[in-house]
């Protein structure tokens, strides 16, 4: 819970949605749920069902964010 005049974080992407982070929450307080991919409402009709499936530039997109958040959270150079 963020209080008032506390700087707050917008974090686009989030995940509204039950996800594995939520089996390590006994481990850390600090699980972020969010995904890297692009979610069109097309994509929406076919989750969790037969041929699921997002479009690959979404794909390629979410690896690029991945690695570039992995650099930030080590610190390193842009």
């Amino acid at each position: 819970q963020v209080k008032a005049g506390e700087p707050l974080l917008i974090a686009p992407r989030l995940v509204i949605g039950a996800t594995d982070a939520r089996h390590y929450s006994e481990v850390s307080s600090d699980g972020y749920r969010f995904m890297g991919l692009t979610v069109t409402l097309e994509d929406t009709t076919g989750f969790h069902g037969t041929n699921e499936r997002i479009a690959i530039d979404s794909y390629l997109d979410a690896i690029r964010i991945y690695i570039q958040f992995i650099r930030n959270s080590a610190g390193a150079e842009q």
